[in-house]
């Protein structure tokens, strides 16, 4: 799965963050460093069920709807998720674990940073 995304000029922006199963960052198998890299794919990460994705997106260079998803299962490449928490109209679902906090800022960095051309959540 890829850590991809980042802000567009028109200030429309979205990320997609992977981290382990408590939201730490893990070690990417492949970084990106030369090609289209603005609001691309930039580090390409091995997941596994209980891993978490956080999905981040920005509207007029404002933070938006943020989903917390966990990779329930694995199956032919395919990983199916299923959303624990969202952030919409500025109120969390449910209370965010504090262990979530890193993983959350980083998509929220990268979907708020202008052609983001880097990962921002790898060990």
């Amino acid at each position: 799965m890829w850590e991809h995304g980042g802000m567009e000029s028109n200030g429309r922006g979205t990320a997609f963050v992977i981290g382990n199963h408590r939201g730490e960052a893990k070690r990417p198998i492949f970084v990106r460093t030369d090609g289209r890299l603005a609001c691309d794919k930039h580090a390409l990460f091995v997941v596994k069920r209980g891993d978490i994705v956080v999905e981040a997106m920005c509207e007029d260079r404002r933070i938006g709807p943020v989903y917390i998803y966990r990779i329930d299962t694995i199956d032919n490449l395919t990983a199916m998720l299923s959303v624990i928490n969202e952030f919409k109209n500025a109120t969390w679902i449910e209370p965010v674990p504090e262990m979530f906090d890193n993983i959350i800022n980083a998509a929220i960095l990268k979907a708020t940073t202008h052609h983001c051309r880097a990962p921002c959540y790898v060990l």
